[in-house]
């Protein structure tokens, strides 16, 4: 049995998080210090932060082979061209012997 889901990116998430948390920083700090309408504007770019898609391709299949090994491969990445995310695993064992 094999498988593609698709999920939010969990370096994404994090890219995107931190890249937030610097604005919110800098709209802190500069508060009273720089023109209005540029504050405003370092506040609308947190406002209307766009939302995150779900670039985080998985691909995996399961399954028992007939000599009776049963097996795992599993493999996520990332689509965005951003972000070099990428992990896999595989394994097989076998079960019993025929």
């Amino acid at each position: 049995m094999g498988a593609t889901n698709y999920r939010l990116c969990p370096a994404c998430v994090k890219r995107d998080q931190e890249k937030l948390e610097a604005l919110t920083r800098q709209l802190e700090a500069t508060y009273g210090k720089i023109p209005l309408g540029e504050w405003n504007e370092i506040q609308a770019k947190i406002k209307h932060h766009p939302s995150l898609g779900e670039t985080l391709r998985e691909d995996y299949e399961l399954g028992t082979q007939v000599i009776g090994t049963f097996f795992v491969n599993y493999r996520a990445f990332c689509e965005s061209p951003e972000c070099d995310y990428d992990v896999s695993y595989d394994h097989a064992e076998v079960l019993r012997q025929i």
